[in-house]
């Protein structure tokens, strides 16, 4: 038996870098998957990384910077086993009118 086989993990960042690398682990170690990504084509991706190597998942839209994406996207899962939360929110001040925006 597989570690996580029977498990549902959640990936925040999962369209890229170690969140993609995370979440192929999970796969590959017997998870299904929710890729939650900011980036439909990216989660798309991973998706589809997932499943080529025959494992299962699905992809979840969600804005981590945003409490009510985060909570919708949540609200779409029936179970969760593992989270990683690896997606980031990095603040960089505007140097030109002294406000705050958001990158990820």
């Amino acid at each position: 038996m597989k570690r996580f086989e029977g498990k549902v993990a959640a990936v925040t960042g999962a369209g890229s870098g170690i969140g993609r690398a995370t979440a192929l682990r999970l796969a590959a170690e017997g998870a299904d998957v929710a890729v939650l990504e900011i980036s439909g084509s990216a989660g798309d991706e991973t998706l589809r990384l997932i499943q080529d190597a025959g494992n299962s998942g699905c992809v979840i839209a969600v804005d981590v910077a945003e409490t009510d994406s985060v909570r919708e996207a949540f609200s779409r899962l029936t179970r969760l086993d593992v989270l990683v939360n690896n997606a980031g929110v990095a603040h960089v001040a505007d140097g030109d009118h002294g406000e705050r925006a958001h990158a990820f």
